[in-house]
Parts: C-alpha cells; sequence; structure tokens
C-alpha cells in the first residue's frame, strides 16, 4: 500500500513526523498501527467535518487549531484552551513532548490563544 511504503522511505530522515489526515477514512486501525509502527504521531486537528482526538502513537503528540469551522478566523474560548491544557498535562504526565499549532490566524487570534495556553499551563 502507497501509505506503507511512503512511511518506509521516510526512515532515512532523522526527524518526527505527523500526519494530518483531513478525511475520516484515513482514521482507521490499520492506519493507527502503522503509524505507531513506525513512530510517526497523527495531527490532531479540528477540522469542521470531524474533530479528532487520536490515539498518541508516537513519543511525541502534534496538535493544530485551525479556528471552528476550519475558517482561520475565531478565537478559542478560556473554556476551551482549558480543555486542551488538560489534555497536553495529560500527554506530559505520560512522558509525550506535546507541540500545539495555532492556525487561527486571520484576526491574529492564534499569539493570542498560544498566551493564554502557556498561562493555562504554567508556562512563561
Amino acid at each position: 500500500n502507497r501509505l506503507e511504503n511512503f512511511l518506509f522511505m521516510l526512515r532515512q530522515y532523522r526527524v518526527r513526523h505527523a500526519f494530518e489526515f483531513r478525511h475520516p477514512d484515513w482514521i482507521v486501525p490499520e492506519v493507527t498501527a502503522l503509524l505507531k509502527e513506525e513512530g510517526h504521531a497523527f495531527c490532531m486537528a479540528d477540522w469542521p467535518e470531524f474533530i479528532n482526538e487520536l490515539p498518541a502513537t508516537a513519543d511525541f503528540v502534534y496538535i493544530r487549531r485551525h479556528g471552528h469551522g476550519g475558517r482561520y478566523d475565531s478565537c478559542y474560548s478560556a473554556r476551551e484552551l482549558r480543555k486542551d491544557a488538560g489534555r497536553i498535562k495529560g500527554y506530559l504526565k505520560q512522558g509525550l513532548d506535546v507541540y500545539m499549532y495555532f492556525n487561527n490566524d486571520a484576526f491574529g487570534y492564534a499569539p493570542k490563544n498560544a498566551v493564554e495556553l502557556k498561562e493555562l499551563l504554567g508556562r512563561k
């Protein structure tokens, strides 16, 4: 299968890889097992078609926030950020590195939300 061949080719690169699948057909046990076997992560994104709270398949977690409805133009609420902070703390307790990217930058909300999340996590 093409994904398996592609993941095999990535072995030569000593960097971390995360895959942002944008269709629910990719979120199946076979793909999860392949990513886990190769040490690659799912990108946990908030697409309007499906919110993917996926299993950790690597030694790190990668989360992307695109804004409500995937429009890149909305600000996340304190409640939503607290939920994300709780999830991140859980991953950190498991010994996983966590990367979170805010892509809701149409009106400058991404840096605002990043600062708020850092404060919730007690980070400077």
